[in-house]
């Protein structure tokens, strides 16, 4: 059984560390998930925290069908698509948020202008994609799920996710110069 594996069982017995080690473990990745799907760090806070209590509250019937990540992931996408929907906003978060990183170094300003070009050429260019493919990308490139993962994620068979996915890049590289997709590695 995995260290995962380990600490499901041991939660679903109540074990309130093991919990607590499952909610360090994922939250993250939810807080990541919803990021990506709805731009807005509060918002994604709440999702995430959704997330966590649903997972507490899930985990004494859990049977072990699936796992807890997977499950998770599931619970994380249903739960920020239903906040768009209460929310009537449609809107990708940009990418440039989700893949920001502190640069420890200053940026030299030229280098910084083209960053941001090739930022905005993205956004657009996902923005372009239809929801199944935009959802495949935002998994594996900024959650950094794999194929399988994705495919229960989004209950679609492994080989349709890489078809999405594929179709995606393909359409991105068409529409996009080759260093604006570097943001997406």
């Amino acid at each position: 059984m995995s260290a995962s594996g380990d600490l499901v069982a041991r939660a679903v017995l109540g074990e309130a560390e093991a919990l607590a080690a499952l909610a360090t473990e994922y939250r993250p990745v939810a807080r990541r998930i919803a990021m990506g799907i709805l731009g807005d760090e509060d918002a994604a806070e709440d999702v995430a925290q959704e997330a966590m209590i649903r997972l507490h509250s899930s985990l004494p019937g859990f049977r072990g069908d699936a796992q807890v990540g997977t499950w998770l992931h599931r619970v994380t996408l249903n739960l920020a698509y239903d906040h768009l929907r209460r929310v009537g906003r449609r809107e990708l978060r940009p990418i440039s948020e989700v893949r920001a990183t502190p640069d420890p170094k200053t940026p030299d300003p030229i280098d910084a202008v083209d960053a941001e070009r090739a930022r905005e050429a993205l956004e657009e260019a996902l923005a372009r994609l239809p929801e199944d493919q935009r959802r495949a990308v935002i998994l594996r490139f900024v959650s950094q799920l794999s194929y399988a993962e994705i495919a229960r994620v989004t209950d679609s068979a492994p080989g349709t996710v890489a078809s999405r996915i594929f179709r995606a890049l393909r359409r991105l590289g068409t529409d996009l110069e080759p260093k604006h997709l570097e943001i997406l590695r």
